[in-house]
């Protein structure tokens, strides 16, 4: 939402209980640990077809503290073949602009 073509569009923003989706999904979810969408030239990490990887394959790093908020282990989380009862999972609906929610749309 903060990337520079789109900062100033507005946002809809679904927020999903990550729990329930992964509880209802996890066969079908494959995780990543990088933005893959962001191929710059400047960026070092390499993607491919290995870049997403089985919830029970993920190599979740070890850690003797919680895992801070502004680096998470996973980047990206991807359902094969979609979600046909995302609503069951959806928290909240949000519009946001520049990466700042401007509006509570549902609950």
């Amino acid at each position: 939402m903060g990337a520079r073509r789109y900062r100033d569009t507005p946002s809809l923003v679904l927020v999903i209980d990550t729990a329930s989706l992964v509880a209802a999904h996890e066969e079908r979810i494959e995780l990543c640990r990088i933005n893959s969408g962001f191929a710059q030239r400047h960026s070092k990490s390499p993607r491919g077809s290995d870049s997403f990887v089985r919830v029970a394959d993920y190599p979740h790093p070890q850690r003797v503290a919680p895992v801070r908020a502004d680096r998470p282990d996973v980047k990206e989380l991807t359902v094969l073949g979609g979600v046909p009862d995302i609503v069951r999972h959806v928290r909240s609906v949000q519009r946001a602009v520049g990466g700042e929610v401007v509006e509570h749309l549902a609950v």
